[in-house]
């Protein structure tokens, strides 16, 4: 399936390109969130570095300000947690 979408103004073709910067954005950001719940579950006394570094670069991306200050207090709770001061 592909999907097709019919711009007729420049008005149009700028709100569609904001919409894939979002999008991308958020597609990155989940699958740092993915990758940090797969380590934690596996070792997380192992991977300390590694699931507090994920935490932070999820909260650096372009999110809406109520995830982005999830995103935060998330990363602020594991890197506390993990007694990363």
């Amino acid at each position: 399936m592909v999907p097709l979408l019919a711009i007729t103004t420049a008005e149009q073709k700028t709100v569609l390109a904001g919409q894939i910067r979002k999008i991308v954005e958020y597609i990155t950001g989940v699958r740092c969130e993915l990758e940090r719940r797969k380590l934690t579950a596996e070792d997380a006394a192992g991977n300390k570095v590694r699931i507090a570094e994920l935490a932070c670069y999820f909260s650096m991306h372009e999110l809406e300000l109520a995830h982005k200050f999830n995103a935060l207090k998330t990363a602020m709770n594991i890197c506390y947690k993990l007694e990363n001061n």
